[in-house]
């Protein structure tokens, strides 16, 4: 499962201008503090905790590009961290 991991890290993470890697989701947490932001890539998401922010109440806009940046260097240089395995 990892290797597979790594496989969709490396072909969706990287953001290339104009391309679908750009457009993002924002999907704001109720159990915890921050953000999960989506891609084009399916079941690959990237956390955005408040912390990392400069701004103290953050748009839309800026958690979602600072998570496309950390998911841009997650395809760049992939680490799994978790693996979620439905049964």
């Amino acid at each position: 499962m990892e290797s597979e991991a790594i496989k969709l890290m490396k072909e969706f993470g990287p953001v290339y201008p104009g391309g679908p890697a750009g457009d993002f989701g924002v999907t704001h947490l109720n159990k915890t503090d921050g953000w999960v932001i989506s891609g084009h890539g399916y079941g690959m998401y990237t956390y955005v905790n408040p912390n990392e922010l400069k701004s103290e109440s953050p748009d839309d806009t800026e958690i979602g590009l600072f998570g496309r940046n950390k998911r841009g260097l997650d395809g760049k240089n992939p680490i799994i961290i978790y693996v979620n395995r439905k049964k």
